[in-house]
């Protein structure tokens, strides 16, 4: 390869697994979360929400008696400058308020550790209490942690 030349790769990987797409201001809308795949999103301005849709995994197999393995969800929330983030967690309805967390000041996001993984569809929902920064993203991630010796909420 001559001195000023230079290599370049193109791929072709989708996006809609880390990046969520618009409209998902409703739950009807909502966007897939995937387990322990970091997701990035965006709250484009002030009121903006954005919901997720977090199925059961079929593949967490059995643990030590036999028994369906049922991991802990552990909920994290990166944070955005200047805004006070919201994580809200719903059951299958996406009207029953499972948990709510809103401890954290404004950039430092929220985490919901250890709740039990419901057997049916779980909502997520990402709103700021106060602030914005439409130029700025949030990290959200559903961790699938083992329960061993655990207490799970």
């Amino acid at each position: 390869m001559p001195k000023d030349a230079y290599g370049l790769k193109v791929t072709n990987e989708s996006l809609e697994e880390r990046v969520e797409l618009e409209p998902d201001n409703r739950a009807e809308s909502a966007h897939r979360l995937l387990w322990d795949v970091p997701l990035s999103g965006w709250l484009s301005h002030s009121g903006d929400v954005d919901w997720f849709r977090l199925e059961p995994n079929s593949e967490w197999g059995l643990d030590d008696d036999g028994k369906p393995a049922q991991p802990a969800l552990h909920l994290v929330l990166g944070g955005v400058p200047g805004v006070d983030l919201v994580l809200e967690v719903f059951d299958a309805d996406h009207e029953s308020l499972l948990a709510r967390y809103d401890v954290r000041p404004k950039g430092k996001g929220e985490q919901a550790p250890n709740l039990a993984v419901p057997e049916r569809t779980t909502f997520i929902k990402v709103s700021a209490a106060r602030g914005s920064n439409a130029g700025a993203e949030y990290v959200l991630e559903a961790q699938a942690i083992t329960t061993d010796g655990m207490e799970v909420e």
